[in-house]
């Protein structure tokens, strides 16, 4: 609910932005024109909500796993434990990309709006902040596909690597 919330308000945001509004309703409450630090700011603010949580379910996830594998290789059973590992690097790796996807998405919208505003300034500062979103993305993802291969044993098994690129 409150995603969808969030998506709703940034949705209203961008109608006003875009002049969606009827010129009589701008011409009767100026005090409703769109205001473009404040886009920004909640396009900043959703970005780095997403990238938080991002990072922590990959973390979660890689906490929850490496004691599968190391309970799992306890029990002498290595196999189980590289099965346990790669279905943990596939869901990290697909979470990453959806997050990053997600995030390069957001992105554009908001970059889309700021210079429809003229806001040439705030749309560069969301660009950097969207690139460096995505270099949080990717660290998380690096290091616990890393995280996985150590509780293995420093396994080269390529399925423990990046899916690809984010």
């Amino acid at each position: 609910m409150l995603r969808g919330l969030t998506v709703w308000t940034l949705a209203a945001a961008m109608t006003v932005a875009l002049g969606a509004s009827t010129a009589s309703a701008q011409d009767t409450r100026p005090d409703i024109a769109p205001n473009a630090e404040a886009i920004a700011e909640r396009c900043a603010n959703h970005i780095e909500r997403t990238v938080r949580r991002c990072v922590t379910a990959n973390e979660k996830t890689t906490e929850r796993c490496v004691k599968a594998i190391e309970k799992a290789l306890e029990a002498g059973n290595e196999d189980r434990a590289k099965r346990i590992a790669r279905l943990c690097a596939r869901l990290i790796n697909r979470r990453s990309h959806a997050c990053a996807n997600h995030v390069r998405r957001h992105c554009r919208r908001c970059v889309n709006v700021l210079e429809r505003l003229g806001a040439e300034e705030l749309a560069e500062r969301i660009k950097g902040l969207c690139e460096d979103a995505l270099g949080k993305i990717r660290e998380s993802r690096d290091a616990s596909l890393a995280a996985l291969r150590e509780a293995l044993g420093g396994s080269d098994d390529p399925a423990l690597s990046a899916s690809n690129s984010l």
